[in-house]
C-alpha cells in the first residue's frame, strides 16, 4: 500500500518535475540567444553606417586623385569616417582584432590620398577596399551566420544584399568618375571591371523572393517612386558611357550619390523588422520561461508535500493500527488486528469491517445512553414533583406559622426552617437547570420587557442581605434604557442574581458590591447593553480562575465549605450568556475583590413612554459626601440628577451644610454619614431633608420619618429617585406646609372570590390559608371535574387549577370551563396553572393551551400577590382606615348616571383581560366584550362613557358600528390601531368618526391622559 502510494503521488510529480525543468533550461538557452541576436542587430547597424561612410570616402579619394576635388572636402570626409570607426574599434576590438588591424590601413591609404604619391588603384581599391570595406563586408557576413531562424535568415540575406548592392554602387561610381573627370573612353580591360562591379551594385534587383513578407519588402523598395527614377536616369548615363559618349561628371556622381542613398534608407528597414522579429522572439521565450519556472516550482513545492504527506500518511497509518488495537474489545478482533496488513487493499478493508462493527457498538451505546438521558429527565420531572410537593407544604406552613403569636426561641427555630427549604429549593432548582443545560432543552424566551424595572427589582432582593453584612451596594441602569427590550428577562434575571449572591457572599462586612449596567450604543434596531459586577471580596487565585465556570467548582474547597453552595451558579449562569449570545467573563485578584461582566445585544421596541430627560429641571439638590467614605453610589447619584436634569451640588464640609442647603429646594443625605441630631437640627431650621439609608436602618429612622420629606433604602435607583422627585414635587412645596409625612407600606387585600382546584390536601389548606389571609373569599376543588361543576353554580373572579389530578386533569378541566364561557357569552376568568412541574418548556405548554399564568410549587406568597395584583386590579382594598379615607378622596365622587366608564372590544380574550387590568389600575370601571354581537347587546343593556374597539380585531365592522353614534350620542368612540399601521391609510370618513385614534400600545400615562381629556369634553 505505501508503495502503491508512492508511486501514484511522487512518480508523477517527478515527472512534472523533469519536462518542467527542461522546457526551463530550452527556453532559458533561446531567450539569451534572441538576447544576444538584439546585440547583433545594433552591431550590424553601426556596420552599415561604417560601409556607406569609407565608400563615400574612398569616391571622394578618388576624385582627389583626377584633381576634381580638393583637399578640405576630403578631409571632412575623413572627419565623418572616424566617428564610425571609433564605434566599430569599440566594439569588436576585442572579439575581432584582425578587423580592427585592417582598418587601421585606412590611414595609409589617406596619407597616399593627399600627398597622391601612389596610383588610383593601389589606393582606391588596394586599400580602401580589399582591407577596409571588405572586412566590413565580411563581419556582416559573420554576424548574419550567427542566425539559423528562418525568417530571419532571410532578413539577414535581404540586408546583406542591400549593403552589397550599396558597396558595389560606391565602387562603380569611383570606377567611372576618373574616365569622366578627363574625357577618356573607357578601354576593353576598364569595361571589363566596371561590368564585374555593376552586376553587383544591382544585385537588389536580381534577389529571387524568399518568403512572402520579403519579397513585399522588396517590391515595396523597387517601386518607390525616387528608386525608380534613380534607376532609370542611372541606366541612361550607362548607356551613354557605354557608348564612348560624353556624360557630365556632376551629373553621374549626383544619380550614383542618390542611389547610394537609397540603398542606405532602405538598409535600417531591415533591420528594424530584424529587431522587431528578435524582440517577438525574445518576448515568446520570456514568458515561456516564466511559465516553466512557475511549472518547475510548484511541481517542487508538490514534491516536498508529497514526501511529507507520505511520511504523514505512514504515521497515521501507524496510529490507525493503534486505534484498531483499542477498538478490538473483543479476543476474536484482536486476532483480525494482528493479521491485517496496513499496506495493502485487502488490509485496509479488513480494517474497514472492523471499525463497521465498532461503529454498530458505539450506536447500541448511543441507543443505550440516550434511553438512560430519558430516563433521567423523567427521574428528574418526577423527582420535581415528588420532591416540590412536600416542600411546598412546609415552606408554606412554615410561611404562615411565622405570622403567629410565636416566642423568641420559636421565631429562631422557624427561620431556620425557612432558610433550610430555600436552600433546599435552590439546589433542586440548580441541579434541574444543569441537567437541563446538559440535554440541550434550554430555550430562550423572547418576550418584551422593561429593562429598568426588571434589572432593579433583581438587585432589589439583595439589599437586605449586603445591609446585614454593612456592604454598600450600589446600583446604577443607564436611564438610556427607557425604551422595552425583547429577550428572555428571566434568565438575564437569574444571572444577575446568581452574580450578585456570589459577591455578596464572598464579600467581607463593610466591603463594597456594585452592579453596574449601561447602553453602549445601537447596532440597527438592537441596543448593546454592557452588564458589571464588581465586589471587594475574597477574590479568586490566579490557578483557580480558568475552572471557576466548570460545573460543581469554586475556588477552593474550603471556601466550599465556609460559604457553601453547589457550585453550580457560574456554570448555569456562563450557559445561559452563551444561549443569548454573549460571553461571561471575569477579572479577580486575590484578596482585593473580583468582577465579572458580558455584553448582550437585545433588541430595542419602539414605545410611545415620555422621557425623564430633564423632566426635574427646576429642582435643585444639596448633598453631603463624606470624604473619608467614598462610596460608588454617590457616583451614580450624580449621573442620575443630571440625566433628571436636576441641580445637584455637593457640600463636603458639615458646618457649611446648613448655610447652603436654605438656597436649595431640599437637602439629600446619606444616613452612614450624618448623626441624628444633625438631621432633627435641620428640621428645626425649616430645611427640607431626604434620606438614604440601608434597609437594616428602618426602625432607626421610625422617629425620624416625621421629620424627613421621604427616605431611600439602599440600593438608590433610577425608579426610587423618580419617586423621590415626583413625591417632592406633589406635596412639599414648602417647608412651612410640611408637618409629617408617613412613609409607610401596607400590604393590599382583594375583595374576591377564588376556586381552588388541588388534589393534596396539604396543598389545600396552604392555599387556602394564603388566599384567605389577602382577603380572598375561597372555595375547593378535589380534581377538575368538581371544579367544572362548581364553576358553572357559583361565579369567580379567579381560578388557582392544579394540571396533575385525578378523574379530570387541570388542562381539560380549564378547557370546558372557558367552553362554557364562550357558550354563556361570559368575560373570561383568569385560570393560573398551578403545578410542581419546572421543567423547560412547561410553563410556554400551559400557557399556549390556554392558561392565563403560570405558578410552579412550593407556593410563594408574593408570587400569589403578583398574580392578583395582575389579574385583579379593580378588587384591591386596604384595611387601614385611614387609607381607605385617603383613596376615596383621591377617587372622588363616582358618576351614577354611568354604569361603567369603559366598554372595551379587543381582538382576544387575553388582550382583552391585560388592556382591562390597566385601565382598571388607572381607577377606571371597565367592562370587556367577547364579540361584536356581545358589545351591542351590551350597549343596549348598560351604559358606559368610553367605548374602545381594536381594528385588528376579527369582530371589526365599521358598517355596524357607524350606527352607534346616533343611538347613543353621550358616549365617545375611540379606534385602537396597531404602532405601525399608517394613519394616512385610514379612511377619512372612518378616521373622522372616531373622538379619538390611538395606536395600540398599553401605556398607563398616556392611556390616562387620553381618557381624561375625552371625559372632560362632555
Amino acid at each position: 500500500m505505501k508503495r502503491k502510494l508512492a508511486l501514484t503521488t511522487l512518480l508523477p510529480i517527478l515527472l512534472l518535475t523533469l519536462l518542467s525543468g527542461l522546457g526551463l533550461y530550452h527556453f532559458l538557452t533561446e531567450y539569451l540567444r534572441s538576447q544576444e541576436a538584439l546585440k547583433i542587430d545594433t552591431k550590424m547597424a553601426l556596420v552599415d553606417r561604417a560601409i556607406k561612410a569609407l565608400g563615400r570616402e574612398r569616391t571622394l579619394a578618388i576624385l582627389h586623385l583626377s584633381g576634381v576635388v580638393d583637399r578640405k572636402e576630403l578631409e571632412r570626409a575623413f572627419e565623418k569616417s572616424d566617428l564610425h570607426l571609433r564605434q566599430i574599434k569599440e566594439q569588436f576590438s576585442k572579439e575581432y582584432p584582425t578587423l580592427v588591424s585592417n582598418l587601421s590601413i585606412i590611414r595609409i591609404a589617406r596619407d597616399k590620398s593627399i600627398k597622391r604619391n601612389d596610383s588610383l588603384k593601389n589606393i582606391a581599391y588596394g586599400l580602401y577596399t580589399n582591407a577596409a570595406t571588405s572586412s566590413l563586408l565580411s563581419l556582416l557576413e559573420r554576424l548574419a551566420q550567427k542566425v539559423k531562424e528562418g525568417e530571419l535568415l532571410r532578413y539577414h540575406t535581404l540586408h546583406l544584399g542591400i549593403v552589397e548592392s550599396m558597396e558595389y554602387s560606391s565602387l562603380e561610381e569611383g570606377f567611372i568618375a576618373p574616365f569622366l573627370a578627363k574625357g577618356k573612353e573607357l578601354s576593353r580591360e576598364a569595361k571589363g571591371i566596371w561590368l564585374s562591379y555593376l552586376s553587383k551594385s544591382d544585385i537588389i534587383l536580381d534577389m529571387p523572393p524568399l518568403s512572402p513578407k520579403w519579397q513585399t519588402f522588396v517590391e515595396g523598395l523597387r517601386g518607390s517612386k525616387g528608386f525608380v527614377k534613380t534607376y532609370e536616369e542611372l541606366r541612361s548615363l550607362r548607356s551613354q558611357i557605354a557608348e564612348g559618349k560624353r556624360v557630365p561628371l556632376d551629373l553621374w556622381l549626383k544619380v550614383n550619390d542618390r542611389k547610394i542613398e537609397e540603398l542606405s534608407s532602405a538598409a535600417p528597414k531591415v533591420i528594424r523588422e530584424i529587431i522587431a522579429l528578435d524582440r517577438e522572439r525574445s518576448h515568446f521565450n520570456l514568458v515561456a520561461l516564466s511559465l516553466f519556472g512557475s511549472l518547475l516550482l510548484v511541481s517542487l513545492i508538490l514534491l516536498i508535500y508529497s514526501y511529507l504527506f507520505r511520511k504523514e500518511f505512514e504515521l497515521t497509518i501507524g496510529k490507525l493500527e493503534e486505534i484498531f488495537k483499542k477498538v478490538a474489545l473483543e479476543e476474536d478482533d484482536q486476532l483480525m488486528i494482528r493479521s491485517i496488513n496496513f499496506d495493502t487493499i485487502e488490509g485496509i478493508n479488513r480494517a474497514y469491517e472492523l471499525l463497521q462493527k465498532a461503529l454498530e457498538r458505539i450506536e447500541e451505546s448511543k441507543e443505550a445512553a440516550e434511553e438512560a438521558n430519558k430516563a433521567k429527565s423523567m427521574f428528574l420531572a418526577n423527582m420535581s414533583h415528588e420532591i416540590r410537593t412536600p416542600l411546598n407544604g412546609i415552606m408554606g406552613f412554615t410561611d404562615l406559622l411565622k405570622h403567629t403569636d410565636l416566642n423568641e426561641e420559636q421565631r429562631e427555630f422557624v427561620q431556620i426552617i425557612e432558610k433550610s427549604s430555600e436552600n433546599l429549593m435552590e439546589i433542586i432548582n440548580n441541579i434541574l437547570d444543569i441537567a437541563k443545560i446538559e440535554s440541550n432543552k434550554i430555550e430562550l424566551e423572547s418576550v418584551v420587557f422593561e429593562p429598568i424595572e426588571t434589572f432593579e427589582n433583581a438587585v432589589e432582593v439583595y439589599a437586605p442581605k449586603a445591609a446585614e453584612k454593612n456592604i454598600d451596594l450600589a446600583l446604577f441602569v443607564d436611564p438610556n434604557l427607557e425604551k422595552p427590550l425583547k429577550g428572555d428577562p428571566t434568565k438575564i434575571k437569574e444571572v444577575l442574581i446568581n452574580l450578585i449572591s456570589n459577591a455578596i457572599k464572598f464579600t467581607n462586612k463593610g466591603g463594597e458590591v456594585v452592579v453596574e449596567i449601561r447602553k453602549k450604543g445601537n447596532k440597527g434596531s438592537y441596543a448593546i447593553v454592557e452588564f458589571h459586577v464588581r465586589d471587594t471580596g475574597i477574590g479568586i487565585p490566579e490557578d483557580k480562575q480558568e475552572k471557576i465556570f466548570e460545573a460543581f467548582s469554586q475556588a477552593d474547597i474550603s471556601v466550599t465549605r465556609k460559604y457553601g453552595g453547589t457550585g453550580l451558579g457560574l456554570t448555569i449562569s456562563s450557559e445561559f450568556i452563551k444561549l443569548m449570545g454573549g460571553r461571561l467573563q471575569m477579572e479577580s485578584e486575590e484578596g482585593k475583590g473580583s468582577h465579572f461582566y458580558f455584553t448582550l445585544e437585545l433588541e430595542e421596541i419602539p414605545a410611545l413612554t415620555e422621557s425623564y430627560r430633564d423632566r426635574f429641571s427646576g429642582i435643585s439638590v444639596l448633598f453631603y459626601e463624606n470624604p473619608d467614605h467614598p462610596k460608588r453610589q454617590n457616583g451614580f447619584l450624580k449621573e442620575y440628577m443630571e440625566f433628571f436634569g436636576v441641580r445637584l451640588e455637593v457640600e463636603s464640609d458639615p458646618e457649611r451644610l446648613s448655610k447652603r442647603a436654605k438656597e436649595f429646594n431640599f437637602l439629600l443625605l446619606d444616613y452612614d454619614y450624618v448623626k441624628e441630631p444633625q438631621i432633627k437640627s435641620f428640621y428645626i431650621n425649616k430645611i427640607a431633608v431626604a434620606l438614604i439609608c440601608k434597609v437594616t436602618y428602618k426602625k432607626r429612622i421610625e422617629e425620624l420619618l416625621s421629620k424627613i420629606i421621604k427616605n431611600i433604602y439602599e440600593p438608590v435607583n433610577y425608579t426610587k429617585l423618580i419617586q423621590l422627585l415626583e413625591f417632592y414635587l406633589q406635596n412639599v412645596q414648602s417647608i412651612e406646609k410640611k408637618v409629617t409625612i408617613l412613609a409607610s407600606t401596607r400590604n393590599p387585600k382583594f375583595k374576591a372570590k377564588a376556586l381552588v382546584v388541588e388534589d393534596n390536601s396539604i396543598n389545600q389548606k396552604l392555599i387556602k390559608k394564603t388566599l384567605e389571609d389577602l382577603g380572598l373569599e375561597v372555595d375547593i376543588a378535589d380534581d377538575g371535574q368538581e371544579a367544572i361543576e362548581k364553576f358553572k353554580q357559583g361565579r369567580y373572579d379567579i381560578v388557582f387549577m392544579d394540571i396533575q389530578m385525578p378523574v379530570k386533569d387541570g388542562v381539560e378541566a380549564m378547557q370546558e370551563i372557558h367552553l362554557y364561557e364562550k357558550e354563556m357569552h361570559l368575560v373570561p376568568t383568569p385560570i393560573i396553572a398551578l403545578t410542581a412541574h419546572a421543567l423547560k418548556g412547561d410553563r410556554e405548554r400551559f400557557m399556549q393551551k390556554g392558561f392565563d399564568e403560570y405558578i410552579t410549587k412550593p407556593i410563594n406568597r408574593s408570587d400569589i400577590v403578583t398574580i392578583l395584583k395582575a389579574f385583579l386590579p379593580d378588587k384591591i382594598y386596604y384595611s387601614d382606615p385611614e387609607k381607605e379615607i385617603v383613596e376615596k378622596l383621591q377617587e372622588g365622587p363616582k358618576d351614577e348616571e354611568y354604569d361603567y366608564d369603559i366598554l372595551l372590544l379587543k381582538k382576544s380574550p387575553l388582550e382583552n383581560k391585560l388592556f382591562a387590568n390597566v385601565l382598571r389600575s388607572l381607577g377606571y370601571r371597565v367592562d370587556m366584550a367577547l364579540d361584536l354581537e356581545d358589545m351591542l347587546s351590551r350597549l343596549e343593556k348598560r351604559k358606559y362613557r368610553l367605548l374602545f374597539i381594536d381594528r385588528d380585531s376579527d369582530h371589526y365592522n365599521f358598517h355596524k358600528i357607524y350606527q352607534l353614534k346616533e343611538r347613543y350620542p353621550h358616549m365617545k368612540l375611540v379606534l385602537l390601531i396597531e404602532p405601525e399601521f399608517p394613519l394616512a391609510e385610514l379612511p377619512s370618513t372612518e378616521r373622522n368618526y372616531y373622538d379619538d385614534v390611538i395606536q395600540n400600545i398599553i401605556q398607563k400615562e398616556f392611556f390616562k391622559e387620553k381618557i381624561e381629556k375625552l371625559i372632560g369634553e362632555r
